[in-house]
């Protein structure tokens, strides 16, 4: 977090409460008389802007005004914190304000409006409402996913008020932890979107990430971030998009180079962002991180205004990235592929995409983009290269996709001394416009690292040119879940020119694979019924190379009652069955037999009536055994002489009464369901009735009949060991289990514990009905599993146990006592509520699958379910229910999936450090013959390979790309295809000559310290920074950037921070004697020596590093330089003899045993001096 920006939180911090919808004028346009007007420029919307977060220093040493100018000078066109100078703020009074919107006029610059009283609707407004080049208010840096919502409703009041101007927000990086991101990146990112940025797609959607670190020369997170921006930013209206490039260095950053800050600057255009800001432009006041800073030092500028060696090629990038502005600001990016290694969260170039490197190991970014009005295809390309000279790269062509020619948008070559006037805006051309013809097949052009070049793709006399995108998953008419019955599975894909490849065996699907097939619109038929088994169907998506991710359909065919009239057609016969009736759709359904069975109870649109008073016959093709029934006559008229019958012979000769009710009132919506005691066998169904008892017709809106099915154990029969607890009052008869408590909101944890044992593996088989008639009734039923005491209900956290519940609105949910673990939108198909359901639960190594009335409605698998053990029991949390059927089966191994066939996803990347003038064959060699892999299961391997190298060089240092190809038969042994064609990669970093001799020397002072003399905090800062000093010592991959980084702390931590722990009494009494005595009473070249030494010993006092030796020596060495003292004449007694010696006390004892001390301050002197020298020739 950028600790100097600090106020900004903490002025959002005070205001966010305040803000409200009052004395919030709405935007009428044309504006009433006497209402204010809107006066913002909105021409920055036609300009990619170039800002900076820091980009004013000290005004004493250059005025505001002529830095203002500078920094026009240097290309930039926006102004994002004017009141914030390097080491303070200036003074914003109005004239300030009117200062910078006068000079951001005559240079045609934008700027934020930025101050303690930012987000201060009204006072903010006040001040800005007349400036045409305030275009935003800068409200918040890095807000927490929990800040979010509030700060939404700040951003639109400002956006009600003043609707021409952004409400300017920076996002977080992911690396700024769970905590502030509430979740994961793309949550964060999206919740941002949802909350405001959607809503106001023309204001920019801002977000931080610093790539180059110590550890790193990439962040490893910083393409997926981008990314999740770009994603995010596209499916939500191609929202404005802007983020800030890396120009310094602070702790644990590595100060970027030339070509590092045009990386950073293009990497962001490449994914296409609208806006840049530097970071920063003006390094801010430095403050060590000993003292709560950032230790931050190097930028383009110092904090005092000197250009360094980034400024001039800054400055030119800031106008060529203008230039470019005029195209990219047209365009919007729809993917940005990466060649070569893919980092991870980032998209892969397809195979089949129109444009290839023609070496695989050439690592670029490749960013499809379509004209915001014509949607005219453009290609970003970028060098991924941070170092080395400019290079020659080949690109291949797929000329079947149209392409004829690449117009290439060139921006200008332009020197320092010869840059555009940012005054006169007409000196800053277009870029030129120039045509490659690629009709060969090839192109070669040249890029720098770090380079970005901007392409359009023509075809032929303006044809149109055929982009294939990255494949996407093949759909299906099934997913994973419960079926009962034989199921016909089709497969579709959208991607134009893909087929599609299958298998049924679990096998990994691959173009001649032994046991896949290509799809052919012909159905997949899986299962049968009277089973339950498990099938897995897998599907790719292929086209020429490419090929999508795997589709997985895992189906359980499970055994189970079903609906056997589904899809048959009935027959009308008259009350004797001596021949069939007339019939017609009633109340504006169709006249179609269909309706009888079409699962319908619509009292509008399914409805049959008949002439006279009728049989509907339905014919279920086989004698079947079945239980159970649900009729449906018309909403909610009585009828009477209600009969089923059932038969096995055409002539209906044996059909038997099953169900009688002389005069009924018809359920609505639901119908009414027959459950027997006793299965029978049936081929022919007939239902009869008397409508209102009149003797005129016959009426028909549903007849369902299902099979009876053994559902395992019969729990409801084992009265003894069920219990109610919690708030449950169950009842069971042997025969139904009933909880008849009215509605309430207290009694959410009613639940009937079964506790003869527990289960691990297992299907549960139920009947059931919720008796209530509101949808929208709070709670829901269903089973409580995997419970691990008896007295556990769904109420209780920490994963006690796992409920499977229904909701009355029909929605089914997965609780794990304190939150949903299972999808929020496992709706019920047909869902009727009141009316009785078959619900099938499954619980398998990890699966929780379930049904309703034979239908899938959820499947998930998680980890943490894998071997989860427990008691189950019914839950009716809120809810009377009734249970007539409910069965448990315990399963077995026998019931698993079949196994899968993996892929290979990833190979291990490797790193290795050798020496220069090291041969290419004795690399590879080192890099060893095998590299792991990781497959599709995320299982991981160890296989052959077989390495090669592209322009590796061992006369220069830096790093060296190999690429290496998997063994073929390696992976066949092991079961594994490389569909994906999937290759390792190395990287050989050939070092170059380092100069550690000043950071050597700081360990060896840190070493000689004591840890006794020191105070604890102080002591262990300096141990971290020795331990951070030797790790970087130790790194094979050593820069000489990452030495001095460290050298410098360590310096700092020695000499700025350590903290004396004893006492200087002492040394304190020999300065106070020594400072007593009379210069005047000693000769002056005795008192000039003795001086001298009094002198050492109040600077040695002053400094930070002391150690107690020192304090000793130095006291010591006083009290010796004071009995050397030689008396003047007048006060000294006459000898007689000869002058007394005066001996040298250079190598006296008492300096010698200073080495502790003294000699510690000399070597430190040394080391600072090295330090300052070596600072001064690096600057």
């Amino acid at each position: 977090m950028k600790t100097y920006k600090k106020w900004i939180v903490a002025a959002l911090a005070a205001s966010m409460i305040a803000s409200g919808a009052a004395g919030i004028t709405s935007v009428v346009s044309p504006k009433a008389e006497g209402e204010e007007t809107y006066v913002a420029s909105q021409d920055w919307k036609n300009e990619l802007t170039v800002g900076g977060w820091v980009q004013f220093y000290d005004t004493n040493i250059k005025s505001y005004e002529e830095q203002m100018r500078d920094l026009a000078a240097a290309g930039m066109n926006m102004i994002d914190l004017p009141v914030f100078i390097s080491g303070g703020d200036v003074n914003s009074d109005k004239s300030f304000w009117d200062n910078v919107e006068q000079l951001s006029e005559a240079l045609n610059m934008y700027y934020f409006y930025q101050g303690s009283d930012a987000t201060d609707l009204e006072a903010a407004y006040g001040k800005v409402k007349d400036y045409a080049r305030c275009i935003g208010y800068h409200l918040k840096d890095e807000p927490s996913s929990a800040q979010m919502d509030a700060l939404a409703e700040l951003c639109k009041s400002f956006k009600e008020k003043d609707p021409s101007r952004m409400a300017y927000v920076n996002l977080f990086p992911s690396y700024a932890g769970a905590t502030n991101l509430g979740g994961t990146y793309r949550d964060y990112i999206t919740k941002w979107a949802n909350l405001y940025g959607s809503e106001y797609p023309e204001d920019m959607f801002y977000f931080d990430h610093y790539p180059f670190t110590q550890t790193e020369d990439v962040r490893s997170t910083y393409f997926s971030d981008l990314e999740v921006i770009r994603d995010v930013a596209y499916k939500n209206g191609k929202l404005l998009t802007g983020g800030f490039t890396q120009m310094g260095s602070w702790n644990g950053m590595t100060r970027p180079t030339a070509d590092m800050a045009r990386w950073s600057t293009y990497s962001l255009l490449t994914y296409g962002m609208k806006s840049i800001s530097h970071f920063c432009w003006v390094a801010p006041q430095y403050v060590a991180p000993e003292n709560g800073g950032e230790g931050m030092r190097d930028f383009v500028t110092d904090s005092k205004g000197n250009r360094t060696d980034l400024y001039e090629p800054m400055s030119i990038l800031n106008w060529q990235v203008r230039q470019l502005g005029y195209v990219l600001t047209n365009i919007d990016v729809k993917h940005a592929y990466h060649t070569a290694k893919v980092p991870t969260g980032a998209e892969g170039l397809p195979s089949g995409f129109l444009m290839q490197p023609a070496n695989e190991s050439d690592s670029f970014v490749y960013s499809i983009a379509y004209g915001k009005d014509t949607n005219e295809p453009y290609l970003l390309v970028f060098n991924k290269a941070l170092s080395g000279e400019a290079k020659d790269y080949t690109f291949k062509f797929d000329l079947s996709s149209g392409i004829k020619t690449m117009r290439y948008y060139k921006p200008t070559d332009y020197s320092f001394d010869n840059l555009p006037d940012p005054t006169d805006l007409s000196t800053l051309e277009k870029p030129e416009e120039v045509l490659i013809d690629v009709s060969s097949g090839t192109m070669t052009t040249s890029f720098k690292p770090g380079e970005m070049k901007v392409f359009k793709l023509e075809g032929e006399d303006g044809a149109p040119v055929e982009i294939f995108e990255d494949l996407q998953v093949p759909e299906s008419s099934h997913t994973s879940g419960v079926y009962v019955g034989p199921q016909k599975i089709s497969l579709a894909t959208g991607d134009k020119g893909a087929k599609i490849y299958y298998t049924t065996d679990g096998s990994y699907p691959e173009v001649g694979g032994a046991t896949t097939k290509e799809y052919d619109g012909t159905l997949i038929e899986i299962g049968k019924y009277d089973e339950t088994k498990t099938y897995t169907v897998r599907a790719v998506s292929v086209r020429g190379s490419d090929v999508s991710a795997v589709l997985d359909i895992d189906l359980i065919i499970a055994n189970a009652s079903r609906n056997a009239s589904a899809g048959k057609i009935v027959k009308l016969l008259s009350k004797d069955l001596s021949h069939e009736v007339e019939y017609h759709g009633f109340n504006g359904a169709t006249s179609d037999l269909r309706h009888v069975t079409d699962g319908s109870f619509d009292p509008f649109s399914s409805v049959i009536q008949t002439s006279e008073l009728a049989w509907a016959v339905l014919d279920l093709g086989d004698v079947l055994t079945v239980d159970k029934f649900v009729v449906s006559f018309w909403h909610d008229w009585w009828f009477g002489e209600n009969e089923l019958k059932v038969a096995t012979k055409d002539d209906l000769s044996d059909a038997t009464r099953v169900w009688y009710e002389g005069a009924m009132q018809n359920v609505p919506n639901s119908g009414t369901t027959i459950q027997l005691d006793e299965p029978v066998r049936a081929r022919y169904v007939m239902l009869y009735n008397n409508t209102k008892g009149e003797g005129q017709n016959s009426m028909f809106t549903e007849l369902q009949v299902y099979t009876a099915y053994d559902a395992g154990e019969n729990l409801i029969a084992d009265t003894e060991n069920w219990r109610s607890i919690a708030d449950g009052n169950f009842t069971n008869d042997g025969k139904t289990i009933k909880e008849e408590t009215p509605v309430n909101r207290d009694t959410w944890n009613k639940a009937y514990s079964y506790e003869k044992k527990t289960y691990k593996n297992f299907m549960i088989d139920a009947t059931m009905r919720l008796e209530v008639l509101d949808p929208g009734a709070w709670g829901y039923a269903g089973f409580t599993i995997f419970r691990k005491d008896k007295d556990v209900t769904q109420g209780q956290g920490d994963n006690k146990g796992l409920t499977v519940g229904i909701e009355p609105k029909g929605r089914v949910l997965l609780w794990n006592g304190s939150a949903e673990v299972g999808p929020l939108d496992a709706n019920i198909v047909g869902w009727s509520v009141n009316g009785t359901f078959d619900i099938k639960v499954i619980a398998y190594e990890g699966t929780i699958s379930v049904a309703i009335n034979g239908r899938p409605v959820m499947n998930v698998y998680k980890k943490e379910f894998v071997g989860r053990e427990g008691y189950i029991s019914l839950h009716s949390g809120l809810l009377p229910i009734t249970v007539t059927k409910l069965g448990i089966t315990e399963i077995d191994d026998s019931f698993a999936f079949p196994a899968k066939g993996a892929a290979v996803s990833v190979a291990d990347d490797t790193k290795l450090a050798v020496e220069r003038y090291v041969a290419e064959k004795d690399v590879i060699n080192a890099l060893g013959s095998t590299v792991g892999i990781t497959d599709t299961n995320g299982k991981k391997h160890t296989v052959g390979v077989e390495w090669r190298a592209d322009g590796y060089d061992r006369t220069k240092t830096g790093n060296f790309d190999f690429v290496g190809t998997l063994s073929a038969s390696d992976l066949k042994a092991a079961g594994i295809s490389n569909v994906y064609n999937v290759k390792a990669y190395a990287t050989v970093f050939i070092r170059s000559e380092i100069d550690d001799s000043v950071s050597r020397n700081l360990l060896a002072v840190a070493a000689s310290l004591n840890e006794n003399e020191y105070t604890a905090e102080s002591w262990e800062y300096l141990q971290l920074k020795v331990e951070a000093m030797n790790s970087i010592l130790n790194n094979k991959f050593l820069v000489q950037s990452d030495v001095n980084v460290g050298m410098f702390q360590l310096y700092d931590a020695i000499y700025k921070n350590l903290v004396y722990a004893g006492d200087t009494e002492e040394l304190d009494a020999a300065i106070a004697k020594a400072e007593a005595l009379k210069k005047s009473d000693y000769t002056d070249y005795s008192y000039a020596d003795f001086e001298t030494a009094l002198n050492e010993a109040k600077e040695y006092k002053k400094q930070t590093l002391k150690t107690f030796a020192g304090i000793k020596a130095q006291a010591e060495n006083l009290a010796k330089a004071e009995k050397k003292l030689v008396k003047n004449a007048q006060s000294a007694p006459v000898f007689d003899g000869e002058k007394p010696e005066i001996k040298d006390i250079a190598g006296a004892a008492g300096c010698s045993s200073a080495a502790g001390g003294v000699g510690v301050t000399v070597a430190l002197g040394a080391v600072a001096a090295a330090i300052i020298k070596r600072k001064k020739r690096d600057e």
